[in-house]
């Protein structure tokens, strides 16, 4: 279930002297929805208020303001229009369009669509997607509640995507325990990743999955897995879909259509479309592909384009939303009925094509990004450092800074993956690599204390050393494990000796410890006179 605001609602009250709050019209766990009007002009809007409990997170407020500068120059046709945006009390606020439509998710209570409308929804996603993506912006809960459809130049199916944006920066440092108190967890399990489960570094492939996800929705009228969050989440980890000809009859949808969304659904990312643009290529190549058309290029690199130059003149905190509207992020009881039946709800014709974008190209980036290949050499080393495999952990780590050495050295997963199995040999190394990654020292901390070796603890203390950082160790506990796990006579007096001094209550109680133990214990007999 939602959380609920424990600050009550602000339905009557006048935002900043401009927008009047009429009523709550959604509702999740990072804010309220309402529907206002915007008293200058006698417009209605709608207005997101985001959740207290977040801009009590240090840094957040911050955060929001970085994020919608770094957005600002970002716009597209599917996704909703940003009016305003400002801080009521604190809470920052986001003004959006309000749109006349309905969302994917209700056209679906009605049955399924066929097939060719399913395919047009999808390339318009898709397209979207390639846009965001291009500019490293990942959606991670794209679903069919966060998919509108709004009559638009004759097509009754012009897709608005809701909610791009916000996970960037819902998900900065300290944020996913901040999310935690307030009751939301980032994406919908009947829609989620089996990486996204795993809890493993997000790409773009997770909103190819989630793509795939709503085409058989659409197709079939359910999600592939349905049932309680745990059935669900275990069956998006290890149950095959059902493949929708064997659910509808061969005459349902074509072969080749199947197959494109079977793709899409595979458990291992690398399997799956390795972009947006990829799996739009495949769904144009199927029959009901080619009776359809959106603005997205044939293969090729992902388009660029043009800022609508109202939205190049909007506030920072304005151009941060750019694609904010409805419930934010999923609630952590997923509430979910499936449509009551999977009769086709729409025989008719596919809608027109979109309405063409903008027409000036927006060029790419200056600042070019790092080659996705990294991304999968960091999927290597933390599948390695799983299973303590140091050696390719650190071959992976080698490949993923070739690859992309800025970007590779400020990701967290990596670096945590190499601090895991961290050697003497290799210490220099990952200071050098990671030392611009400001969780390097607490992570070499942690080892430090609580590493499965000795060799690995001490490794861990050297490299905070070479960072001047050797005092935030915890020496005690490394010591106390140096004694504990100390498979010779000689080796384990050093460890005694080095910790025995330490005035700390911990060895006091170690100590009245190892003497409880007996004359058998193997410590006991090595340490004899020493524990005296």
């Amino acid at each position: 279930m939602v959380s609920p605001d424990p600050v009550a609602p602000l339905a009557g009250q006048l935002l900043d002297d401009r927008y009047e709050l009429l009523e709550v019209i959604g509702e999740g766990g990072v804010g309220k929805v309402y529907r206002a009007r915007h008293v200058g002009l006698d417009r209605i809007v709608a207005v997101k208020v985001l959740h207290e409990a977040l801009v009590e997170e240090a840094g957040f407020v911050g955060r929001f303001q970085r994020e919608a500068v770094a957005m600002s120059r970002l716009y597209h046709p599917h996704c909703v229009g940003v009016v305003d945006s400002g801080v009521y009390e604190s809470r920052p606020y986001l003004v959006l369009e309000f749109l006349p439509g309905q969302t994917l998710r209700s056209l679906l209570s009605q049955g399924r669509l066929d097939a060719a409308r399913a395919v047009q929804i999808a390339l318009q996603l898709l397209e979207t997607l390639d846009y965001f993506h291009g500019h490293h912006v990942i959606h991670r809960d794209l679903k069919s509640e966060n998919v509108m459809l709004v009559e638009s130049s004759g097509s009754k199916d012009f897709v608005k995507v809701l909610d791009f944006g916000m996970a960037k920066i819902l998900t900065g440092p300290g944020a996913d325990s901040q999310l935690s108190k307030i009751g939301i967890v980032p994406g919908t399990p009947s829609a989620m990743a089996p990486e996204q489960i795993y809890q493993l570094p997000p790409d773009p492939r997770i909103d190819i999955y989630a793509t795939g996800i709503l085409l058989y929705e659409m197709v079939v009228g359910t999600r592939p897995f349905v049932g309680d969050m745990q059935a669900v989440v275990k069956m998006q980890i290890s149950t095959p879909p059902k493949p929708p000809r064997q659910i509808l009859g061969q005459a349902a949808l074509s072969e080749e259509l199947e197959q494109v969304i079977m793709k899409a659904l595979e458990k291992d990312r690398v399997d799956r479309y390795g972009t947006a643009n990829e799996m739009a290529a495949a769904l144009r190549l199927t029959p009901e592909g080619r009776t359809v058309s959106t603005s997205l290029g044939p293969a090729g690199p992902a388009r660029r384009r043009a800022p609508h130059p109202r939205h190049l003149a909007l506030s920072a905190g304005a151009a941060l939303a750019l694609a904010v509207a409805g419930v934010l992020l999923w609630p952590k009881k997923e509430v979910h009925q499936e449509p009551a039946t999977t009769t086709s709800a729409s025989s008719t014709p596919p809608p027109a094509a979109a309405p063409a974008p903008a027409p000036a190209p927006e060029p790419a980036p200056p600042a070019a990004a790092a080659s996705p290949t990294w991304i999968e050499h960091r999927d290597k080393a933390v599948a390695a450092a799983k299973l303590g495999q140091g050696d390719a952990v650190f071959e992976a780590v080698e490949s993923a800074l070739r690859d992309g050495a800025a970007t590779a050295s400020a990701d967290n997963a990596l670096m945590q993956a190499a601090v895991s199995v961290i050697d003497r040999k290799h210490t220099a190394f990952v200071v050098k690599a990671f030392r611009s990654n400001a969780q390097l020292a607490a992570a070499l901390i942690e080892t430090s204390a609580q590493g499965a070796a000795a060799e690995q603890r001490h490794a861990a203390y050297e490299g905070l050393r070479m960072l001047g950082e050797e005092a935030r160790a915890d020496v005690v506990a490394m010591r106390i494990l140096d004694v504990e796990q100390a498979s010779t006579c000689p080796v384990m007096r050093a460890a005694w000796k080095q910790l025995r001094a330490a005035p700390d209550p911990r060895v006091k109680k170690f100590r009245a410890d190892l003497r409880s133990r007996g004359r058998k214990d193997a410590h006991v007999r090595c340490l004899k006179t020493l524990l005296r």
